[in-house]
């Protein structure tokens, strides 16, 4: 629960730094690193927030599935870019995760209000994909993107746990 509150917080106040954005400029190929800084202040703090884990956490990998990880954590949710995003979409869509599916269906098919929240949790990753297709990103990370919130790899794996923390 205190990570909630910490992700609310975060919501609220994105702060993100001139090393961290110098970083990100550093790291990213030129196109990739204009579709991160497209995202929301909050989307540049979450993703960042999941990089610099993954990069703390995943030290064993090969340098090349690292850079992959990486790029990906920056732009895993660069499909939000698309629509403006209020902070209670991003409420609604974690509870709407919470209940079961069949409660969750019955919310949507009778309460219209719901459907943006989740259409855009169903869909950022597609969008994302697309995005960075566009901005010329490697075809591995595209994958990882559209596969973020249902991982089939094992970086899939792991970039979807650290996510799931943030």
């Amino acid at each position: 629960m205190f990570y909630r509150a910490k992700q609310f917080y975060k919501a609220l106040v994105p702060i993100i730094s001139n090393t961290e954005r110098a970083w990100v400029k550093d790291f990213l190929p030129h196109r990739a690193a204009c579709l991160f800084f497209q995202q929301s202040l909050v989307e540049q703090r979450h993703a960042l927030d999941v990089a610099f884990d993954i990069k703390e956490q995943s030290s064993f990998l090969p340098a090349k599935d690292l850079k992959t990880l990486l790029t990906a954590a920056l732009l895993h949710d660069c499909g939000k870019s698309i629509i403006k995003i209020k902070l209670w979409h991003r409420i609604m869509a974690v509870i709407l995760f919470k209940i079961p599916n069949l409660l969750r269906s019955k919310l949507l098919n009778h309460c219209v209000i719901f459907s943006l929240p989740m259409k855009i949790a169903n869909h950022h990753p597609i969008w994302g994909e697309k995005l960075s297709k566009q901005a010329g990103v490697d075809k591995d990370v595209q994958v990882l993107i559209r596969q973020h919130h249902d991982p089939k790899t094992v970086l899939g794996e792991i970039l979807y746990h650290i996510d799931s923390q943030h």
